[in-house]
């Protein structure tokens, strides 16, 4: 997904999981991030929180490590003086703060975002795409959260994150694995036992996950076009 060069393919289908971490957690990440795929710090102070990050870099050094900007942390300055295997960032960032870097770069949208511009997502030199809805309570998963899936996954051929609550379900991850979702972000610390990303972790290996196109890229690799269609039309004349 482009978090880190060199990552091996998985030999099967694999949802990924990402640990969200905050500031105040990340002086001793190790627990509790045991059995993510990848960690997520937010940059709002961009010096500041760029040795944090590389910390925690240092602290876990075999999993990919990402900045999430916010606020502050779109400085004019860029990225290029901080240390990180793939950033997170809000559609509004300034095209100067990521010019610089080769880190993988994972576009954050709106579920509100429009279809015009939905459509353009694409042609973006992106990695992969999050999904947010700051409209809806983010403690659970409803079916808005599904038929968004579905809206973004028959527009986009981009891998396909979204945030998911730190209890979710076996089944409610099969349900969005096939609806198209290829990774989930889950909230760490802030008082949760050090066991909630094992346990979920466990979930997820265990998980029969089927092998599944995306709608979009299954157009895109099936032409309709035939000899046959046009020898009909030819008789239709």
């Amino acid at each position: 997904m482009g978090f880190r060069a060199g990552q091996t393919a998985s030999p099967k289908p694999r949802m990924l999981l990402i640990a969200s971490l905050t500031q105040a957690d990340a002086g001793d990440p190790a627990d509790c991030i045991a059995g993510a795929d990848a960690g997520l710090l937010p940059i709002s102070r961009a010096k500041a929180d760029a040795s944090t990050l590389q910390g925690c870099s240092r602290t876990v050094p075999d999993i990919p490590w990402g900045g999430w900007l916010r606020d502050a942390g779109r400085e004019k300055t860029g990225l290029k003086r901080i240390d990180c295997d793939f950033v997170v960032f809000p559609v509004d960032t300034p095209l100067g703060v990521l010019q610089d870097t080769k880190a993988g770069k994972i576009l954050e949208i709106e579920a509100s975002v429009s279809e015009g511009l939905l459509r353009t997502i694409d042609k973006l030199p992106l990695d992969a795409v999050l999904i947010v809805d700051s409209q809806r309570d983010g403690s659970l998963l409803t079916w808005q959260h599904l038929m968004l899936v579905q809206h973004f996954t028959a527009s986009l051929a981009k891998p396909l994150l979204i945030p998911v609550p730190a209890k979710v379900t076996a089944a409610e991850l099969g349900v969005l694995w096939e609806a198209g979702v290829d990774g989930v972000i889950v909230a760490v610390g802030a008082g949760q036992p050090p066991e909630t990303l094992r346990k979920l972790r466990r979930v997820i290996d265990k998980l029969a996950l089927p092998a599944r196109r995306r709608q979009g890229t299954a157009k895109a690799l099936l032409p309709q076009v035939t000899g046959e269609i046009g020898e009909e039309s030819e008789e239709e004349e």
